[in-house]
């Protein structure tokens, strides 16, 4: 039975990251999840159609990033706003979601499950907002993976000015790593684990 796990970007597109990525996935034969913020897809609108047109899925991260909108019930335009973009530039709508930072609130739930949105946080981070090295975001990963795991990675320019290249050349040694352990890697439009609301 093959082991399946999920590869999720955050916070873009960002150019010229989000490109060298999905070139990086292409070469791998890999699909990946990417929770785009709407500020950046009215920067980089191809970027996002891109990411459509070679098969990997689209989940809205809200439009500005900012947690403290969560906190005061502030979020919910910018989830629509968000949505639009995504519709308008990637031609599809999206049932998924990530809240900035992972902050949730109870006001948040019962929006998300009316506008139809299912939540998804992460089971592993490498923390690589920090820009540690492209070898340590990959070993940290590798070594947290088990079946079903949802991985936690950045393509977007929210945190520390957003040069991504350390993701990028880490995803081209724990896709091959992971490959080899067995896994496959799906998008989380296929999630049929508990999903997180």
């Amino acid at each position: 039975m093959q082991k399946t796990i999920f590869l999720t970007y955050d916070d873009g597109p960002n150019e010229p990251y989000t490109s060298e990525l999905l070139k990086v996935l292409a070469d791998n034969d890999v699909k990946a999840t990417f929770f785009v913020c709407g500020k950046n897809i009215e920067k980089f609108p191809q970027s996002i159609k891109h990411e459509v047109e070679q098969g990997h899925a689209i989940g809205i991260h809200t439009y500005t990033h900012s947690k403290f909108k969560v906190l005061l019930g502030m979020l919910a335009d910018e989830i629509q706003n968000t949505s639009r973009l995504i519709e308008q530039h990637a031609g599809m709508r999206t049932t998924l979601y990530r809240s900035p930072w992972g902050v949730t609130a109870p006001w948040l739930k019962a929006k998300l499950k009316k506008m139809e949105l299912r939540t998804f946080h992460w089971d592993i981070a490498a923390y690589d907002w920090w820009q540690p090295s492209a070898d340590y975001i990959a070993t940290s990963v590798v070594k947290q993976a088990f079946p079903g795991a949802i991985i936690l990675l950045h393509d977007g320019n929210q945190i520390l000015g957003g040069n991504r290249q350390n993701t990028i050349e880490a995803s081209k040694i724990l896709i091959p790593e992971l490959k080899k352990q067995g896994y496959q890697f799906l998008t989380l439009d296929h999630y049929s684990g508990k999903k997180v609301s």
